[in-house]
């Protein structure tokens, strides 16, 4: 199985640039890990906004042709898991389900409707507002965490 992350914008934090790599080594000894970092469109003007996901989702489209990967994406309105529903979820899609995963993270003004639309999975990680570059280390630690689960390593119960 293969786990992709694809956000838009690097995390330029150097803390949350060091916990992203931790969990993301831990990871790598359950499956292979990608992280793509798609350039942010500049946005100048609120009339700027829509054209500006319109040429992400653009950019975005050509991860998301294969038919053999489940995309999650990240979008506050989505559903919210426990850390234990989301192991059972990652175990019942990918594990079990053979097929790779692409977690989305938006820009800074979320996603093109259309690529909403295309998602198979759109998930939250709080009903809190995040800032876009902990919202990455938050994802990598719950993969972590949920592989932890799946494997029955006490990380989850320390």
């Amino acid at each position: 199985m293969t786990i992709k992350l694809v956000t838009f914008g690097k995390i330029k934090n150097s803390s949350l640039q060091t916990s992203c790599e931790h969990y993301m080594s831990r990871i790598k000894r359950f499956c292979s890990l990608e992280m793509i970092c798609l350039k942010e469109e500049k946005i100048r003007s609120s009339k700027d906004k829509k054209s500006a996901l319109k040429k992400e989702g653009q950019r975005l489209l050509r991860y998301l042709q294969d038919k053999h990967i489940i995309t999650i994406l990240l979008d506050e309105q989505g559903k919210q898991f426990s850390s234990m529903q989301f192991a059972h979820f990652l175990k019942e899609k990918a594990i079990n389900g053979n097929k790779d995963l692409y977690f989305l993270v938006g820009s800074s003004y979320g996603f093109d409707p259309e690529i909403k639309n295309l998602a198979q999975v759109q998930l939250s990680l709080s009903k809190m507002t995040l800032p876009h570059e902990l919202s990455i280390v938050m994802l990598c630690e719950q993969i972590y965490r949920g592989f932890s689960i799946i494997n029955n390593l006490p990380y989850h119960h320390s």
